[in-house]
């Protein structure tokens, strides 16, 4: 049965620098599928490590909630900011890459 999710890709992590400090390694982390009520899909993955997206931060420093998910009204106004997940437990945390790409999919889960 097809499900309708907001699809979350985080922008890539440095996984290696050279000697002379050049990036020579990145990896795109897993994107987040996630339903209307902000649950994260596919918890055969996520194993409850991420549950829940709460909202979105404008800085990931600055212990702020500018976006809460359920005032989310088109993806396009999460990309370039930082996620705030829970997990199963309730702990919240940030995501210390950006959103570089959000959008609506139908897909099979």
């Amino acid at each position: 049965m097809a499900k309708q999710v907001t699809r979350i890709q985080m922008a890539p992590v440095i996984d290696h620098i050279s000697d002379d400090g050049e990036v020579v390694g990145s990896r795109l982390p897993y994107p987040f599928y996630v339903d209307a009520e902000g649950f994260i899909q596919q918890q055969d993955f996520w194993q409850g490590n991420v549950f829940k997206v709460i909202g979105f931060q404008n800085h990931p420093t600055v212990q702020k909630l500018d976006l809460w998910w359920y005032k989310v009204t088109d993806p396009s106004e999460i990309v370039g900011k930082y996620i705030v997940t829970s997990d199963k437990t309730g702990a919240w945390s940030t995501w210390p890459t950006a959103v570089v790409e959000a959008d609506k999919k139908e897909v099979n889960l």
